[in-house]
C-alpha cells in the first residue's frame, strides 16, 4: 500500500530497512524465538529471537550503505525496545494534544527524560566496535543466520524422535509402544545364571 501511494519510498533506506526488519521478525524470529526457548525464559526468548532476525535479514542493506555491522544490536535491541515504544506512543499523543497546552507540556517533559534516559542506555552499546564488512560476507552471513536457524526449528519439530530419544523401550512412552514381547528364553538368554 505504501509503494502505490508513494511509489519514490521504496527506493529511501528508511523503506528497505523497516521492511526487512519486518521480515526478519516475521520469518527468521520466529525460528529463533523457537531455538532460544529451549535455553532462556520466554520473553527474553521472544527478544532475542526477534533482534536476531531483523539483524540478520537487515545486515546485507546495513553493510551495502555503510559498511559495518554492529552485532551487539542483538543485545541492546531488547533492552532499548520497551523505552523506544513507550516514547513513540508519546510522541503521538503529542501530536493529538499539539493545541492543547497542559498535556503538552507534560508529554514534552516526559519525553525529555525518556530520550534522556534512551541516549544515557545505549551510550555503552555506541562504544562497542562495529564490525567492517564487504558486501559478500554480509550476504553469506545473512543467508545462513536465516536458513540455518529454520532449519533447526524443521527439525526440532519434524526430526524422528527415534534418533533424537535415548533407546531405552521402558523409558521411552514411544519406543515402548513399539515394542514386540518376547518370550523369557530370549530375554534372558545371554546370561546362563
Amino acid at each position: 500500500m505504501q509503494t502505490v501511494v508513494l511509489p519514490q519510498s521504496a527506493a529511501t533506506l528508511s523503506f528497505q530497512l523497516s521492511y526487512l526488519a519486518l521480515c526478519g521478525l516475521a520469518i527468521g524470529g520466529k525460528a529463533y524465538t523457537s531455538l532460544m526457548s529451549r535455553y532462556l525464559p520466554s520473553k527474553f526468548s521472544a527478544a532475542i529471537g526477534a533482534g536476531l532476525g531483523a539483524q540478520f535479514f537487515t545486515l546485507p542493506t546495513v553493510v551495502a550503505t555503510f559498511g559495518i555491522w554492529r552485532p551487539i544490536g542483538i543485545l541492546a535491541a531488547p533492552l532499548l525496545t520497551l523505552l523506544t515504544a513507550i516514547t513513540m506512543v508519546l510522541g503521538s499523543l503529542r501530536l493529538i494534544f499539539a493545541n492543547n497546552r497542559f498535556p503538552a507540556i507534560v508529554i514534552d517533559t516526559i519525553l525529555t527524560h525518556l530520550v534522556t534516559l534512551i541516549t544515557k542506555f545505549s551510550s555503552p552499546f555506541a562504544e562497542v566496535p562495529a564490525i567492517v564488512l564487504n558486501t559478500g560476507p554480509a550476504w553469506l552471513i545473512a543467508i545462513a543466520g536465516a536458513i540455518i536457524p529454520i532449519l533447526l526449528v524443521w527439525r526440532i519439530n519434524h526430526g524422528s524422535p527415534q534418533t533424537a530419544e535415548p533407546q531405552l523401550p521402558s523409558l521411552n512412552p514411544i519406543l515402548s509402544s513399539q515394542t514386540k514381547t518376547c518370550a523369557p528364553k530370549t530375554l534372558g538368554s545371554e546370561f546362563p545364571h
